[in-house]
């Protein structure tokens, strides 16, 4: 029952039964949990992000056209075109000449007596590149978290909060205003983030307008199917 359930899941793809699999390395527990929530497709990639409304824009920070998925960060971005050729040469002693999700995260197709070798290989090429992709995409939304709490900062008090440097976090937040995914300007003399001003009470104005247009809406469908009735009540109003 077990084997069957989760051949017709998404994980399925990648497993098939419920043995000792070859990426539990029970070494790593950050590659671990790395591998695991890539095979789920719960990584911190603006793609995940933005179709939980955590991130403005689903795109690759490097290509700014495609949307950063697993598929994209694994098999396609250019940036760690190098990375992924020194892989592919790695897989192919190993008699592995398939190139794909399935492969790299689970070792899919490949003899038992090479699994843990395929998986290796796939945890070295995450050191590699996954600390800059991934990382990118939580400190980016951790800095628009920001926006939403502060009216400025200072890049020293920036930095500390998203724990990289105070030039770093001038540079993100410079590229993220100018492409559009964060509003807001810099301070180049005095050092500071400027967010985007927010007025709260024309928000709170468009609530309650909305709101009165819902109840004005009620109030005529009520009218429509029982007319007597309000008249009822408003001649009772206006008595009071």
């Amino acid at each position: 029952m077990l084997g069957d359930a989760l051949r017709i899941t998404s994980m399925g793809q990648y497993r098939s039964d419920s043995s000792p699999q070859p990426w539990i390395r029970k070494k790593s527990r950050v590659l671990d949990v790395t591998l695991t929530r890539l095979r789920l497709g719960h990584m911190t990639l603006t793609a995940h992000l933005h179709r939980l409304r955590l991130s403005p824009d689903p795109h690759c920070p490097w290509c700014r056209d495609v949307p950063a998925t697993i598929e994209h960060f694994l098999l396609q971005c250019p940036r760690f075109h190098s990375h992924r050729v020194v892989l592919h040469s790695q897989l192919l002693p190993l008699n592995v000449t398939t190139f794909d999700l399935p492969t790299l995260l689970a070792a899919a197709g490949v003899h038992p007596s090479r699994q843990h070798a395929v998986i290796r290989l796939t945890c070295a090429f995450l050191r590699k590149t996954g600390s800059t992709i991934l990382a990118r995409a939580v400190t980016e939304h951790n800095l628009l978290a920001a926006s939403k709490l502060y009216n400025n900062i200072t890049f020293p008090e920036l930095g500390a909060l998203l724990q990289i440097s105070p030039a770093k976090a001038e540079k993100i937040a410079s590229q993220m205003i100018t492409e559009g995914r964060m509003n807001g300007y810099i301070d180049q003399i005095d050092g500071i983030l400027h967010f985007e001003a927010r007025d709260v009470l024309p928000q709170w104005d468009k609530q309650i307008q909305s709101l009165c247009f819902q109840v004005n809406g009620i109030i005529e469908k009520i009218n429509i199917s029982h007319p007597e009735w309000v008249a009822k009540v408003m001649d009772e109003q206006m008595v009071q």
